[in-house]
C-alpha cells in the first residue's frame, strides 16, 4: 500500500493528502504526516498545484534542491546533525528535544580537518587519562589508610579481649 492509500485511509482528505505529498517532495509517509499536522489549522492555497509546476518540477516536487532536508538542526543548542541517528544521539546524552530539519549541508571533512580532529581528541583523552590515574592513585591511598585503621582496631580488640579472658 502507498503512502497516499495510507493517509486516506488514517482519514486525511485527499486534496490535503496531495498536496502534503507535493509539498515533501513524496519522501516518504513520516515527512507527510508532518506536513499535514504542521498546517492542519492553514487553509489549504487555492493554486498549490500550479505553484509546483510553475518551480519546473511538473508538480512532483518542491522546487529546487535547496528547499529539502540536508541536515537536521538541535532548536536548543543549534548543533547541525548530518543525519537522524547523530541527532537522536544528541537528544538522549543532552536531553534536548526540539529538532527540526535544515536544508544546511554538511560538508565532508578534509584530511588536513580529520588530522587535526583526530589530534585534538587523542590530547583530551590523555588528558581525561592523566586525571583519571590521579583520582585512582588518591583512591588507593584513602583505601590503604582505611585498612590500615581497620587492622589496628581489629588488633586493638584482640588485646582486650585477651586482658578480659
Amino acid at each position: 500500500m502507498g503512502d497516499r492509500e495510507t493517509l486516506l485511509e488514517m482519514g486525511f482528505a485527499p486534496e490535503r493528502v496531495d498536496w502534503a505529498l507535493h509539498a515533501t517532495n513524496a519522501s516518504g509517509l513520516q515527512a507527510a504526516l508532518d506536513h499535514l499536522e504542521a498546517h492542519q489549522d492553514e487553509p489549504m492555497p487555492e493554486n498549490w498545484k500550479e505553484a509546483f509546476a510553475g518551480a519546473g518540477t511538473n508538480g512532483d516536487a518542491t522546487g529546487t534542491d535547496d528547499t529539502k532536508a540536508k541536515s537536521i538542526r538541535c532548536g536548543m543548542c543549534g548543533k547541525v546533525f548530518r543525519d537522524m541517528d547523530l541527532a537522536m544521539y544528541h537528544a538522549d546524552k543532552s536531553g534536548h528535544d526540539d529538532f527540526e530539519e535544515s536544508a544546511e549541508e554538511i560538508k565532508p571533512l578534509t584530511e588536513e580537518e580529520k588530522k587535526q580532529r583526530l589530534s585534538e581528541l587523542r590530547a583530551k583523552m590523555q588528558e581525561k587519562r592523566a586525571k583519571q590515574a590521579t583520582q585512582d592513585a588518591e583512591e588507593r591511598r584513602a583505601n590503604e589508610l582505611i585498612r590500615r585503621k581497620a587492622g589496628q582496631d581489629a588488633g586493638k580488640a584482640r588485646e582486650e579481649l585477651e586482658r578480659k579472658g
